[in-house]
Formats: structure tokens, C-alpha cells, sequence
């Protein structure tokens, strides 16, 4: 990300009031969050994980121990039951509140 000196890209009114909070210091400006990618997006390391997830979901269904998995995949066995877990809680629609049995 390029250095910008703001004399050059902001109006004279609005730098004026950036002076009186920060006058002198550097500041980060976040993009729009409409503009931001999501996490992993740019080097493929999201659809990376996913996979991975997938495959440990498709082995723990197979039979293969959590230890195992663990060792395999360098994973404490905290990680691996996350990650089978979190499939079966969005696989499983959740009653509403209003319709909870006695």
C-alpha cells in the first residue's frame, strides 16, 4: 500500500479538521467494507481449509479416530472435533424458541 500525503488527495477544509485529532501522525484508512474481500479470497487459502475440512469430515464418517487425525494432519484433537462439530451443528436445522418441548 503506497503513502499518500494528504495535502495532495484531501480538500483543504476537511485536512484542517483531520490536523485538530491527529496533527502530524500517520493514518490507516480501511477500505469500504463492500470493497473488502473476504479472508482468504485472494490466495485461494480459504477454499484450501475447506477442503481440508471436508476431507477430515469425510474420514472421521469413515472411522478413523480423532487421535489419528490429529497426528495425520498436525491438529490437536480440540481442532479436529471443531471442525467435524461445526459441520453437524449447520447440517442440523434448529427448533425455534417458541416450539421448545415442555
Amino acid at each position: 500500500m503506497a503513502y499518500l500525503n494528504a495535502r495532495q488527495v484531501l480538500p483543504p477544509e476537511l485536512l484542517a479538521q483531520i490536523q485538530q485529532y491527529l496533527d502530524g501522525q500517520l493514518i490507516y484508512i480501511p477500505k469500504k467494507s463492500a470493497r473488502r474481500k473476504p479472508w482468504g479470497s485472494r490466495n485461494g487459502s480459504r477454499t484450501l481449509l475447506q477442503q481440508r475440512n471436508q476431507s477430515i469430515r469425510q474420514a472421521h464418517r469413515r472411522g478413523q479416530s480423532l487421535a489419528c487425525l490429529a497426528d495425520q494432519l498436525h491438529l490437536s484433537e480440540d481442532a479436529i472435533r471443531k471442525i467435524i462439530y461445526a459441520d453437524k451443528a449447520r447440517s442440523q436445522p434448529s427448533e425455534p424458541a417458541d416450539k421448545a418441548q415442555p
